[in-house]
């Protein structure tokens, strides 16, 4: 019975328990639905005053997916590069400036073939612009009195009351205002939209515009708007005020452009360092492994490293924004590094160039024997073969991120490298990237790595590194790095969140 009565309760209170339970959930939002699109800003010149620039679409975010920025929703323009589209210029999540996007363009090959069949791929063109501060208007007092009321049961204490006039009063009751319509309303939900300027320009030109008489009609907008419309252009645009950029100039400079349709806090990614012996220390520690990844790749390939006459020119030019070291070496035991020749001394250790009197004069030798002379050339030329030659790193670049809120010290760091090939001393230019993360016991952890040289970009592309930046509006960082063959070249976005580098996305080819 005691059993019995036990399980009656239980089942009794059993809808109440379920009942309490279902009250005490808690309600979950929606999951934030992000829109973004992020691009590679491409020009030549100075960042504010571009000769020449385009952008490059990547991704577009949205419904929780990556698609091509350069195929989403063309219609036939991509959704990405619609005319008007505002795209942030950013430096590791830093806002520099703004693009508004003016027109795009396909570009294709010279290829009477890929005329043909349209295949090219799609840039967008505008001009960079920073945003001037927002003006301050300075308060003014409010024009309606403040009355001390203590009424007919006055406790001895003051009672602030604002009083409204009563043509408000009755105003707001007979009419109460409606939210002001914009143009986000009268669109399709379903349709996504980028960050825009057209929605704020309506409202303010709304709110200066003085009101219309009864009867006038709207226009129904701009028929160029709509994407499934033809156009046609007869010469020059009007809007075409900046050069658009065209090939791979070897000045050309790279930036992360993300636009999205919300507003978002910003979040800087950069790391700044310790200490001096915190940057010296991380240097010499990814200078070694570029070393030790950079060795077995010349094995592999019969290369031999070479003198660095120049700085290479094709590698990326540094726009002043990312740390560049330049022309470091690592010489090997007992090369010449370079230093300026010590002046020829005599057997008796005076100088001939500053002493010429003192010195005592020498005894003629005898000329040597042509034989002797044909071993010496020979032993000469034998020792100069065999030394080895110093690996000298040229154009190197050390940049610290942080990923994440309390993410790992993150490296990236890319160098060229003088090489030549064994077996007729072609010169060519290696090329080495490396991301590594610092573990909380101090050593570094190799994520990502890439050698290549100018001879083998068609088996194993160019690794260029372009920026970390959120591509999904999760506060977290991905590595974009743009990956360049012999007559084609992508971007790919790396995602950092295991001991390797995982690609999230990987662009269609670029002619």
């Amino acid at each position: 019975m005691l059993r019995r009565s036990s399980i009656f309760a239980l089942l009794l209170a059993s809808p109440l328990c379920a009942t309490m339970a279902h009250a005490q959930m808690h309600h979950v939002d929606d999951p934030d639905k992000v829109t973004r699109a992020v691009s590679v800003y491409e020009w030549t010149g100075s960042l504010d005053k571009p000769t020449a620039s385009r952008l490059v679409p990547v991704t577009v975010f949205i419904d929780g997916e990556f698609e091509d920025g350069g195929t989403y929703l063309s219609r036939p323009v991509p959704f990405a590069l619609l005319s008007g589209n505002l795209y942030s210029v950013e430096d590791a999540g830093n806002a520099k400036g703004i693009v508004e996007l003016k027109y795009a363009r396909k570009v294709t090959t010279a290829a009477p073939e890929d005329e043909a069949t349209g295949a090219g791929s799609w840039y967008g063109y505008g001009d960079f612009v920073i945003p001037k501060p927002p003006k301050v208007k300075p308060g003014k007092p409010s024009r309606t009195p403040v009355a001390i009321d203590g009424g007919d049961s006055d406790d001895g204490e003051p009672h602030f009351v604002a009083k409204r006039p009563e043509t408000d009063t009755a105003k707001s009751d007979a009419n109460p205002r409606r939210p002001h319509p914009t143009s986000n309303d009268a669109q399709d939900e379903e349709k996504p939209t980028l960050a825009r300027r057209d929605d704020a320009l309506a409202d303010d030109k709304k709110k200066k515009k003085p009101g219309k008489p009864q009867g006038y009609v709207a226009g129904v907008g701009n028929l160029n708007d709509d994407p499934d419309r033809p156009t046609l252009s007869h010469g020059k645009k009007q809007d075409e005020t900046t050069m658009p950029l065209t090939g791979l100039p070897a000045d050309m400079h790279q930036s992360i452009a993300v636009s999205d349709a919300g507003a978002r806090l910003q979040h800087l990614f950069r790391r700044s360092w310790d200490s001096s012996s915190d940057e010296a220390q991380t240097i010499a520690a990814l200078h070694d492994i570029a070393l030790a990844q950079l060795k077995p790749y010349l094995a592999a390939n019969q290369l031999v490293a070479a003198k660095a006459v120049a700085p290479a020119t094709s590698a990326p030019a540094n726009d002043g924004s990312h740390p560049t070291l330049v022309n470091k070496t690592t010489a090997a035991a007992g090369e010449d590094d370079g230093a300026p020749p010590t002046l020829k001394r005599t057997p008796q250790g005076v100088n001939t160039a500053t002493h010429p009197a003192t010195a005592p004069p020498l005894a003629a030798k005898a000329a040597p024997s042509a034989a002797a002379a044909h071993r010496s050339t020979a032993r000469t030329a034998k020792a100069k073969s065999a030394a080895p030659v110093a690996v000298s790193f040229i154009n190197e670049q050390v940049e610290g991120f942080q990923l994440s809120y309390g993410g790992l010290p993150t490296f990236v760091y890319t160098a060229d490298v003088p090489v030549a090939m064994a077996k007729d001393g072609t010169a060519l230019l290696a090329h080495v990237a490396l991301v590594t993360q610092r573990l909380p016991e101090g050593n570094m952890q190799v994520a990502l790595s890439s050698v290549t040289d100018s001879a083998h970009k068609a088996r194993t592309p160019w690794m260029r590194f372009i920026d970390v930046v959120d591509a999904d509006g999760s506060h977290r960082a991905s590595l974009l790095f743009e990956r360049r063959a012999n007559t084609s070249r992508d971007f790919v976005l790396y995602r950092l969140v295991t001991a390797k580098a995982q690609p999230s996305f990987t662009t269609a080819p670029l002619e």
